[in-house]
């Protein structure tokens, strides 16, 4: 058994006919460690909590500032 824990949505902007959009998608983040320091990461968005880009899930631009 697991526990289970809400996916976290966020707010994604698009354009739309012209116009400027906001969708409230799932989505996961993925970072990349080595030797235990942050060497990067993957987010991936979707309609469905199963986030999955062969089901129409997409990559996101994942930055890092301080």
């Amino acid at each position: 058994m697991q526990e289970y824990h809400p996916i976290p949505k966020l707010d994604i902007v698009r354009t739309a006919d012209g116009s400027v959009v906001r969708e409230r998608k799932f989505f996961n983040f993925n970072p990349f460690l080595f030797n235990g320091v942050y060497a990067g990461a993957i987010a991936r968005a979707s309609n469905t909590e199963l986030i999955n880009i062969t089901l129409g899930g997409g990559l996101l631009p994942t930055f890092v500032y301080n």
